[in-house]
């Protein structure tokens, strides 16, 4: 497949226009071939997650579920007691103030809530964007300690022609 004449290599965040055609141009991916492995991706997407910060909920404007309560929604994996939401770097820094971090807490604590900072409103992805996105915010860590997390990531990402296989 010939890269197009707006393919320019490196890597993007998932927030990155036509994300889907530039993977296929920097990838080398022929729409007719066999699924690609998600691990590949990871050497050109960026994972979304800055950071992250344990807030005493709900969960507030701006913030949109990722992690595994975006797979929860979507998948049969079932979330843990605390909620995972994706909250822009912007809205963290305009209303940090209003939250209620905490610094300690018990991961069996439902009213505590995970909210992962990125760079980008999370909203404002398409589909494949945000399932990039939720994919590529996974540490190996996570995806080693919980093998169910690659299996749900399967079920999202395999009409887009990617497999999740070992992520």
């Amino acid at each position: 497949m010939e890269p197009s004449l707006d393919y320019c290599p490196g890597l993007v965040m998932a927030n990155h226009p036509q994300l889907h055609r530039h993977l296929r141009a920097a990838m080398a991916i022929d729409p007719a071939s066999a699924p690609v492995n998600l691990r590949q991706v990871r050497d050109f997407v960026s994972s979304p997650r800055l950071f992250d910060v344990y807030v005493n909920g709900p969960a507030s404007a701006g913030m949109a579920p990722a992690g595994d309560s975006f797979l929860d929604m979507h998948t049969l994996l079932a979330d843990k007691r605390q909620k995972t939401y994706a909250l822009s770097l912007s809205n963290w820094q305009a209303g940090r103030e209003s939250l209620a971090v905490v610094q300690e807490c018990s991961p069996l604590d439902g009213k505590i809530i995970c909210v992962q900072i990125w760079p980008f409103e999370i909203e404002t992805l398409d589909q494949f964007q945000r399932v990039i996105a939720v994919a590529m915010s996974y540490t190996r860590a996570e995806l080693e300690a919980e093998s169910r997390i690659s299996s749900a990531l399967n079920d999202l990402v395999e009409e887009f022609g990617f497999f999740a296989d070992e992520f």
